[in-house]
């Protein structure tokens, strides 16, 4: 059985599928612009930061079931220099980082779906000969299959003008130092291009002609690396990163990295947030949109609904389960258990369960999955204008409670769910603590020489013994910035008696006969609802919010069904065939 699961698995990496263009245009047909939507990479069942190839090919088929049609390089170039057409919904597909997983797990939903990509790199992975990232011979190969075209994300990944979150001042990382410290990083830091090099005080390291040449270094080792193992450098840049306006966060790095970009390159993505590019902006200053490893197929569509305009095929999903719902707002898509209702971006997702307006005293239980930030809530008793309910929410990871009196809102109850969860709270202190052993752990790790790091060792032991006062001593409660990618399962059971309300958190008592006031009886409701944040330092401008309701079961205080959210025997069947054959196959990847 294993010897016949790896010849299927084998042959499915060979394809002898050819890339088909699309077909030519009139001259004269209408300009729409283009979209430029990048992944960061992809996995075979997704992180935190990789897609999974299941998710991904889900945003492919729903892009193409949208109107959208991949075009390549020389196609856009040929948009900005001769006024060639583009297709109505053109779709510039990029890949970030050139990671071979990336090639390998994308490779056939490309093949399915007709769909060319621009694979970005390194040129520093090419020496290194990381495995983690695809060779010189990798990207040759897949530039001959006729779905990919290469581009570089420069010659490095590093950082400078690095800070913790205490103003501690790092310096220079490069990414594998910078990664170790994210957790203890703000949003002070810059790319490797982007400024002169300055000290803790913000004085510039080096001069103009140090700065000067340091950049234009970077620049020559890239394009010597490329011509060296590709032949030729890619005539696709992002520059890492920008989004200023310019080409650098300082005026003067942005005139020399100017320089390069023109000389060596026919274009540049210069920012990010947004998808949709046209004629009104340069080739050298592109926009894309870098969709996260969590967002649903309906977030991606709604998106780039925001950007554009243009309608989207947005996915309903299990239809049994969607006809007893109504949305009014956002999106829905719908599967035997679940629910993923997705925001109007900076707005809300309203879904209404149909024949609930005689829905009184009722005990309701429901697994909320949506992230960290953001609001995903029920509510109870609701009348038809959302004027009066009583509402019940996670959001931004504390449970929330408000009623509604003919519009006018009232908070009755809000708790951290870290606090309803028992979880004993970090004091400012005792996190400057544990940002100072993270640095020192980074330091000692790549320590160049013995002395140095015989000095650090004991640095760090003498951190680790001092003792930092904690919340009870009276300290100052460290709060967390949330990010946009934190994840989220909670499970609640909410019961409401005539006028009383008691809610349960992961089985943890957070409210117990709470008094309220509210209709005797009314719909029931689920809600979702960005936070929106004007900046994340994973993604800049992202106000679109997923709700994901699970497992919903609503019944009467006799104990006899209202209703619940399931899958029928069917599908409860197909399911568990499905989980057994996938969880064969990840037996079978790590065991290879």
């Amino acid at each position: 059985m294993l010897l016949g699961l790896a010849f299927f698995l084998l042959k499915g990496l060979f394809s002898a599928a050819y890339y088909q263009p699309y077909a030519p245009l009139p001259p004269d047909a209408p300009d729409h612009g283009f979209l430029a939507i990048s992944y960061f990479g992809v996995d075979r069942k997704g992180t935190e930061t990789l897609i999974g190839v299941k998710q991904l090919e889900r945003h492919i088929k729903a892009l193409r079931d949208s109107g959208y049609v991949t075009v390549s390089q020389q196609e856009v170039l040929a948009y900005y220099r001769e006024g060639k057409p583009l297709p109505e919904k053109a779709l510039l597909l990029l890949f970030e980082d050139g990671r071979r997983d990336t090639a390998i797990f994308s490779q056939k939903i490309m093949e399915k779906h007709n769909a060319i990509a621009t694979m970005f790199s390194y040129g520093d992975k090419f020496e290194k000969k990381d495995p983690k990232f695809l060779s010189p011979g990798n990207i040759k190969s897949m530039v001959d299959s006729t779905f990919w075209e290469t581009g570089t994300n420069g010659y490095r990944l590093a950082f400078i003008n690095v800070f913790d979150r205490y103003g501690y001042y790092l310096g220079e990382l490069d990414s594998l130092e910078f990664s170790m410290m994210a957790p203890y990083l703000n949003r002070k830091y810059d790319h490797y291009l982007m400024d002169y090099l300055r000290d803790e005080y913000g004085v510039p390291k080096e001069s103009y002609e140090e700065m000067k040449a340091r950049i234009d270094k970077d620049y020559g080792l890239m394009e010597s690396i490329y011509k060296k193992e590709l032949g030729e450098l890619p005539a696709f840049y992002a520059l890492m990163h920008s989004n200023t306006g310019q080409f650098g966060t300082n005026e003067r790095a942005s005139q020399v990295n100017a320089e390069n970009i023109y000389r060596l390159f026919a274009m540049n993505i210069n920012r990010e947030g947004g998808s949709h590019n046209d004629r009104s902006s340069s080739p050298y200053d592109l926009t894309r949109m870098q969709p996260q490893a969590h967002w649903p197929v309906n977030h991606l569509l709604m998106r780039i609904w925001d950007d554009t305009g243009q309608d989207m095929a947005f996915v309903l999903g299990n239809q049994r389960q969607a006809a007893l719902w109504t949305a009014s707002e956002g999106a829905a898509e719908f599967t035997s258990d679940s629910i993923i209702l997705t925001s109007l971006p900076a707005g809300t997702g309203i879904l209404r369960l149909k024949d609930s307006e005689e829905f009184g005293d009722i005990s309701l239980s429901l697994k909320l999955e949506g992230n960290a930030l953001g609001s995903q809530a029920v509510l109870l008793r609701s009348d038809k204008a959302l004027d009066n309910y009583l509402r019940i929410a996670l959001e931004d990871k504390h449970l929330v409670i408000t009623q509604a009196e003919e519009g006018k809102q009232q908070e009755l109850f809000s708790q951290s769910l870290d606090s309803i969860g028992g979880v004993p709270p970090v004091s400012v202190p005792e996190d400057k603590k544990q940002a100072e052993i993270g640095r020192l752990q980074m330091a000692l790790k790549y320590a160049e020489q013995a002395g140095a790091a015989a000095d650090t060792a004991r640095q760090l032991a003498e951190a680790q013994q001092r003792q930092a006062a904690s919340v009870a001593q009276g300290a100052e409660e460290y709060i967390p910035n949330l990010d946009l990618n934190e994840s989220q399962k909670k499970e609640l059971s909410i019961t409401l008696q005539g006028q009383r309300l008691s809610v349960t958190v992961d089985g943890i008592s957070a409210v117990a006969e709470l008094p309220v006031r509210c209709a005797p009886s009314g719909d029931l409701v689920l809600e979702s609802r960005s936070s929106f944040q004007k900046y994340s330092q994973r993604n800049l401008t992202d106000d679109v919010y997923d709700g994901i309701f699970r497992n919903i079961m609503v019944t009467d205080q006799g104990g006899e069904m209202l209703f619940k959210a399931g899958p029928g025997r069917a599908e409860g069947i197909l399911a568990a065939i499905a989980g057994g054959w996938h969880g064969l196959i990840d037996w079978f990847v790590k065991a290879l």
